[in-house]
């Protein structure tokens, strides 16, 4: 997919993007004159957004494109910090969310419970206690290596078995 940079007075003053659908009319030429560079992207190898970030980019502005060069440093401790504390809430918040969903199909009272075989309730217990010690369980890993589980499968009834005719 090609990108593009538009430029004015030899600064880049869009990032490099995907053209609107008016401007990929155009020719490449057209465009030019219209101060749209193609862009050339310089990437990094690899990138781990649990330990690094990005630099801003660095355009270097040549006769026909944009050389847009994209550079990474490791993350302070401070946004390390940041970045594990929002994963951590993210699961708080998901844990929180699942066992809201474990109350109403465990609740005796309510209209879902009864339609639940025993092995499908059996299946939500376990499912609820996997959910309440998600932070024991996995105590010790880091934060992005926590697997959140799966919630089971309703099973489909069986078929009813109709007398003959």
């Amino acid at each position: 997919m090609k990108l593009y940079c538009k430029v004015e007075n030899n600064v880049v003053i869009n990032p490099p993007n995907v053209l609107s659908i008016q401007l990929s009319l155009k020719s490449d030429f057209e465009l030019l004159e219209e101060g749209w560079y193609t862009v050339e992207q310089i990437l990094p190898d690899t990138f781990d957004q649990r330990f690094e970030v990005m630099n801003p980019i660095e355009y270097e502005i040549l006769q026909y494109k944009v050389r847009a060069t994209y550079t990474k440093r490791q993350k302070t401790s401070e946004e390390l910090q940041e970045f594990i504390d929002a994963q951590t809430q993210d699961l708080q918040q998901q844990q929180t969310s699942a066992l809201v969903i474990c109350e109403d199909m465990l609740n005796p009272s309510g209209s879902i419970y009864n339609t639940l075989s025993i092995q499908e309730r059996e299946h939500w217990l376990q499912y609820k206690r996997n959910v309440e010690q998600l932070f024991i369980i996995n105590e010790g890993k880091n934060v992005w290596e926590i697997t959140f589980p799966m919630i089971p499968t309703a099973e489909p009834p069986p078929s009813p078995v109709l007398p003959p005719i």
